[in-house]
């Protein structure tokens, strides 16, 4: 995920703030949820341009349900099911973050020990900071100090890099401990730690220390043909396929999972009905309420849009109802997913998706919808979208209607001959007015370029409207540049 937003999203927080959204008390059983989910999700799917999803539900602290809609595959019509493998992308940390704990707990890592004792294959570059405070702790929670690009992943007919190869060019740009900057590099690192420490490759000490003992039979950082075959596509904007991108710093953002098995790593944050402890004896009761536990405020766009708080391995918030919610989402090219659960109430959704950008509001529309089933309050990207959706439409509509008001006007003006085009001005008027179109030229460009696209993956909805209402502002704007009234100088 690129972190990296324009001052307009400031802007946009400041406008949504003042917007509350309630939340729907309780209603209804299981059943009575995934009848509305039937209904609602192949709408949504065909709205918002994306081929499947597959969603999962714990309930009670038990995963309860799963289910796929939509197809895995577009062109060869391959329906989502149960056994659908999609990429989770950056969900993977919270699993990954289950690994290095697990470490910690055998002996093997010590979260406060400078990351530098354990390696030998790779380290960090020199900087201006003190690479002592780098610690597991801090690389657990995105306040490591370290850069903070995304991975693109590596095309399957290409090899793939070795670790040290990934971690080259990534080091320590800010004060380790100062704040949270959301770190990608920060957990290809500790995949290069678990190895170390380990002496065997990430993918399988997960599979033997982590996914095998809660359970996740579908799952791995390193997929195996056996499970290749039950491996979605992932599609871009336009539904076009995408190759099956592969990463070497796994623990980032290279976990292939299904709903299901999602699901039963979420039920583990919790007690289990019959007395299972949290953690089921892959790590203790007391790490999983450490990971939970809030390490540094959000900040960035990850802050804009998720949560409140980092802790290990998750982001951390608090529902309008009072209970904490912990979550992960995930964004690689063609996917997009998420996990949440409100521990303390036993309660949490699943949802994989195999198209970007779409899959974004996909997800946020079936949590939209768990929230509201549950009634314990919809989390903050639902409140965050919905608000971003409504002053874009409203701004679309207002400025839309300005701008035809305003071309109806100059047709009206022109057809009575009352407009001409502009004649021998003086040279002062010819530059101011020069100057004007070219500055509404270049906000067009601006805004074509860097703002609506950014705006289409959180408003898709209406973002076309306002950007379209905005061109045409502009464009009567030129026209009345390069003319004049009568009566009124060229």
């Amino acid at each position: 995920m690129d972190h990296s937003r324009p001052a307009l999203l400031v802007l946009f927080l400041l406008l949504v703030s003042g917007f509350q959204f309630e939340s729907s008390p309780s209603a209804g059983s299981v059943e009575q949820f995934v009848n509305r989910l039937d209904q609602r999700i192949p709408d949504i799917l065909e709205e918002f341009h994306v081929p499947g999803v597959a969603v999962a539900l714990v309930h009670e602290a038990v995963p309860t349900w799963s289910r796929g809609y939509g197809l895995a595959n577009l062109e060869q019509k391959i329906p989502v099911n149960d056994q659908t493998i999609f990429q989770a992308a950056s969900v993977s940390k919270a699993i990954t973050t289950w690994g290095v704990l697990r470490l910690v707990e055998t002996g093997r890592l010590d979260l406060d020990a400078p990351v530098e004792t354990y390696l030998t294959r790779w380290h960090l570059p020199p900087s201006g900071y003190d690479h002592d405070e780098v610690t597991i702790r801090r690389l657990l929670s995105h306040t490591s100090g370290m850069s903070g690009h995304g991975y693109r992943g590596t095309d399957p007919d290409e090899p793939l890099p070795i670790l040290e190869q990934t971690l080259s060019g990534d080091g320590i740009v800010r004060e380790p401990g100062s704040a949270f900057a959301y770190a990608n590099p920060g957990f290809a690192l500790l995949t290069l730690v678990v190895e170390e420490v380990t002496g065997e490759s990430f993918s399988a000490f997960m599979e033997r220390e982590v996914l095998g003992p809660l359970g996740m039979a579908h799952s791995s950082y390193g997929p195996t043909d056996e499970l290749r075959r039950f491996v979605a596509t992932g599609h871009d904007e336009n539904g076009k396929p995408l190759p099956d991108y592969r990463f070497s710093g796994a623990g980032c953002c290279g976990l292939r999972t299904t709903a299901p098995d999602l699901a039963l790593f979420l039920a583990a944050y919790m007690r289990g009905p019959g007395g299972e402890p949290a953690g089921r004896s892959v790590i203790s009761p007391g790490a999983v309420n450490m990971a939970m536990e809030p390490v540094a405020h959000l900040r960035g766009d990850v802050g804009f849009l998720l949560g409140e708080d980092a802790g290990m391995g998750l982001l951390l918030e608090t529902l309008p109802g009072g209970q904490r919610l912990v979550l992960h989402t995930g964004s690689n090219r063609g996917w997009r997913a998420v996990m949440m659960a409100v521990p303390a109430a036993g309660e949490g959704i699943v949802v994989l998706t195999n198209g970007a950008p779409g899959g974004l509001h996909v997800w946020a529309e079936v949590v939209r919808m768990w929230s509201d089933w549950t009634g314990l309050g919809r989390p903050k990207t639902c409140r965050v979208l919905a608000a971003i959706g409504t002053v874009t439409w409203i701004a679309a509509v207002v400025l839309g209607a300005g701008a035809l008001a305003w071309c109806w006007r100059i047709y009206h003006q022109v057809r009575n001959r009352r407009r001409t085009w502009m004649r021998r001005a003086s040279w002062t008027r010819i530059l101011f007015r020069s100057l004007g179109i070219l500055a509404g030229v270049v906000f067009v460009l601006g805004w074509w370029v860097v703002i609506n696209p950014i705006l289409e993956m959180l408003a898709p909805g209406s973002a076309p409207w306002l950007t379209a209402a905005l061109t045409l502002i502009v464009a009567a704007a030129i026209t009345g540049a390069l003319s004049s009234t009568r009566g009124q100088p060229n």
